[in-house]
């Protein structure tokens, strides 16, 4: 759905609210496609190259910058200089919000033309109108696992000028299950992902009206900072301060580096705690390619959980036990 100049007050851009986020990209992809392929970074959530698969839109991954663990612009630039992108998806990793604008607008600079897709899914969401002057479509998501998770929805905005046609395709919740299942799969046991298209991605209108979406996602919003303030601060507190990432990368969950992560991973599960290690290296699985920095980072990486399902006990024995294992 898209809500136009006027209709959300004084806004400069078209402002699009879909059942998910990757509904977005799936329109965004369809109505602007390419024959050329776009450069993605190789850690990146697997249902966005899925998307691109069902979008029919060719891809390749790029290693990820071993200072920011974004997308390596030196390297996206060198080969936007010796061959034909269609354009560039640039990921906050872990929910850094540096603008990149600069990135941006060098990209621009080589081929105008090229498309720029700013991912912001693991950033707080945002409804202020943001600068488009360099990007092409700007995405935030409030479902499972994000920032705030309010169950489902994903907003964005498009430069004017730019195409956009909703689609309506049929959805079957087993066919995401299936599909969920088999990438899955695929990631834990470094295999080759197939993709069979199905009917896994949403397209129905999940938040047909603005002001109540908009709300709810406030509301959770002023909760869940505060909650992550909380929980932060004990993980600040407890965790030596050289496993911890910097703060910039620490709002999503918060994330750490440790040398032993199975051990450390393994002892929380014992212990009935809980903490994730995303995202893995795609190269091999869902494109050619392999990506040393991408791959070392979730080698070592965990990220610990900050969120409503989290309490500050549970946070509490979770640094007490990370201490004893890394001791």
């Amino acid at each position: 759905m898209i809500i136009k100049d006027g209709s959300l007050g004084k806004r400069k851009n078209n402002f699009v609210l879909e059942a998910r986020a990757c509904t977005i990209l799936y329109n965004f992809l369809l109505s602007n496609n390419s024959p050329f392929p776009y450069l993605l970074p190789a850690n990146i959530c697997p249902v966005v190259p899925i998307t691109f698969l069902k979008a029919g839109q060719p891809f390749q991954f790029v290693d990820i910058d071993p200072k920011t663990f974004c997308l390596d612009e030196m390297a996206t630039l060198n080969l936007i200089r010796n061959r034909k992108i269609g354009g560039v998806l640039l990921v906050h990793t872990y929910g850094e919000l540096t603008s990149h604008s600069d990135f941006f607008s060098k990209l621009k600079e080589i081929d105008p033309k090229i498309s720029i897709i700013d991912d912001r899914c693991l950033c707080e969401p945002d409804f202020s109108v943001p600068d488009l002057k360099d990007i092409d479509l700007i995405i935030f998501s409030t479902g499972y696992g994000k920032f705030v998770d309010v169950g489902s929805g994903g907003f964005g905005w498009l430069k004017p000028g730019i195409s956009y046609e909703p689609s309506h395709i049929p959805f079957s919740k087993s066919d995401l299950a299936r599909l969920e299942e088999g990438y899955k799969s695929n990631i834990q046991n470094r295999s080759v992902f197939q993709y069979h298209d199905s009917d896994w991605l949403d397209t129905r209108s999940g938040h047909r009206d603005f002001q109540s979406y908009s709300i709810k996602v406030q509301d959770a919003l002023d909760d869940i900072r505060l909650k992550k303030t909380q929980i932060n601060l004990i993980y600040r507190d407890l965790l030596p301060e050289q496993i911890q990432l910097p703060e910039i990368y620490n709002h999503w969950r918060f994330n750490i580096q440790v040398p032993n992560k199975t051990e450390v991973l393994h002892a929380l599960f014992e212990n009935h705690l809980f903490a994730s290690t995303h995202y893995q290296s795609l190269g091999g699985i869902m494109a050619k390619g392999h990506f040393p920095f991408a791959e070392s980072l979730h080698g070592h990486i965990i990220n610990l959980f900050n969120d409503q399902h989290y309490s500050s006990e549970q946070a509490q024995r979770t640094a007490w036990i990370i201490n004893q294992i890394i001791e």
